[in-house]
């Protein structure tokens, strides 16, 4: 099975509030705004991983600046494997997802910093989940790993593959969508 933990697109939501608080002002309530937590992604990250490697389990893959979908192929590429990802089971705020369509940004591919993604099987897989809970780290099973090499997103009946994604033209993506909003 492939575990996700903390959740994608907060880093980026995090930056956005940031830099664009007054805009945001305009289309959400300050109460709505204020209830996005704070998030050190580097801090979560560590975190998650003492835990991880405390439970035998140090072959991770962390996301970054270009996304979780960027993260997930990575995986694929780390592991030599396909994979079948339930996008519905990917940990994401509201929040996220409101202010990214509002900004017109796919939260998908914002940074996704501080997400770790990782394998376990059964029994071992809920145990680890359970002590990333224990100590306030979101975690949950998002999919799981095939031996063929179709990496699918999925959602109810509709399937689409996954695609490699260039950190350089992420990133390139990412600054032009930023400054394209920050000068409307």
């Amino acid at each position: 099975m492939i575990i996700m933990t903390g959740f994608a697109g907060l880093a980026g939501t995090r930056t956005l509030l940031e830099k664009e608080y007054d805009r945001l002002l305009k289309r959400f309530s300050r109460n709505f705004l204020d209830s996005i937590p704070p998030y050190e992604p580097e801090k979560a990250a560590e975190n998650t991983k003492k835990i991880l490697e405390s439970r035998g389990t140090g072959d991770f893959v962390q996301a970054g600046k270009e996304g979780i979908f960027a993260a997930l192929w990575e995986f694929g590429e780390k592991m030599s494997c396909g994979m079948r990802i339930d996008t519905t089971a990917l940990l994401m705020l509201q929040e996220t997802i409101e202010i990214a369509d509002y900004l017109d940004i796919n939260p998908y591919e914002d940074d996704s910093t501080g997400c770790l993604l990782f394998t376990a099987d059964g029994e071992r897989a809920d145990f680890i989940i359970q002590k990333l809970h224990e100590s306030d780290i979101s975690a949950a099973i998002i999919g799981y790993e095939t031996k063929d090499k179709d990496r699918l997103l999925i959602k109810g009946s509709e399937r689409r593959f996954l695609t490699p994604a260039s950190r350089i033209e992420a990133e390139k993506k990412q600054r032009e969508t930023y400054n394209a909003k920050r000068d409307k």
